[in-house]
């Protein structure tokens, strides 16, 4: 099921009282902030995530996959956290123990904890519940992934960690902008003219969230955005 991850950014903001940020803030000491990354590219080529019809695991790198955290305060105390990943998504067992352990080591409620990820098919399978779309795994591929699943959730808790330590004063604004490329892929047919027809057939949401994070002198620290489609495209065996 895909999820509109504007609703996210709505759930994210609910326990935030200290100001209405539809409109640029203007007392920095009423937000405090703090983000964090950290790379987690699988240190060996496993399997990649996503394709049933790949037949073989990744064989290179276009660039490095990353988990990214913002964390966010208000005058009040009330903390959230935010954490994206450039992976196909969670399943319940990891979501659980990465959550525990956020709760047990930062004190963040579950309730302000949100796990987000970018569900691209250019990383590596994670989660036992789709299992049944890849070719049956020797153990020594089953070791592969759970080692790098154990990775990831430990890169995870770091970064969150980093982002939570490094809370300080920003200013916070937000708008809403527009972006056509989303198509509903079972009522149109493929062709090069998506952005140009006036109307498209079927559901589809265009609307672009953004949430911008800036230091007193106004300087972007982080840009959190939200978008509703099925964000795949790439179809190499490299990360």
């Amino acid at each position: 099921m895909i999820i509109q991850f504007f609703l996210f950014l709505h759930f994210l903001l609910l326990p935030l009282q200290a100001q209405d940020i539809h409109r640029k803030s203007e007392v920095n000491e009423l937000w405090k902030a703090g983000v964090a990354r950290a790379v987690i590219t699988p240190q060996e080529y496993i399997w990649m995530a996503g394709y049933a019809a790949r037949d073989k695991p990744a064989e290179g790198k276009l660039h490095d996959l990353c988990a990214k955290a913002l964390a966010l305060e208000d005058a009040q105390g009330n903390r959230v956290l935010l954490i994206t990943t450039d992976i196909i998504g969670f399943d319940k067992d990891l979501s659980l123990s990465i959550c525990d352990r956020i709760i047990r080591e930062y004190h963040v409620e579950r309730k302000n904890i949100i796990l987000s990820s970018s569900h691209t098919h250019s990383g590596p399978v994670i989660n036992r519940n789709l299992d049944g779309i890849y070719p049956p795994f020797d153990e020594s591929q089953k070791k592969q992934i759970e080692n790098n699943r154990s990775f990831i959730e430990e890169q995870i808790i770091t970064v969150a960690g980093r982002a939570i330590s490094s809370l300080a004063p920003v200013r916070l604004s937000s708008g809403v902008g527009i972006a056509r490329f989303g198509v509903n892929r079972r009522e149109n047919e493929a062709d090069d003219e998506f952005l140009y027809k006036p109307e498209l057939n079927g559901p589809s949401d265009h609307v672009v969230q953004v949430l911008k994070v800036s230091d007193p002198s106004d300087q972007p620290i982080a840009i959190l955005f939200g978008y509703s489609c099925h964000a795949t495209c790439l179809d190499v065996n490299k990360w």
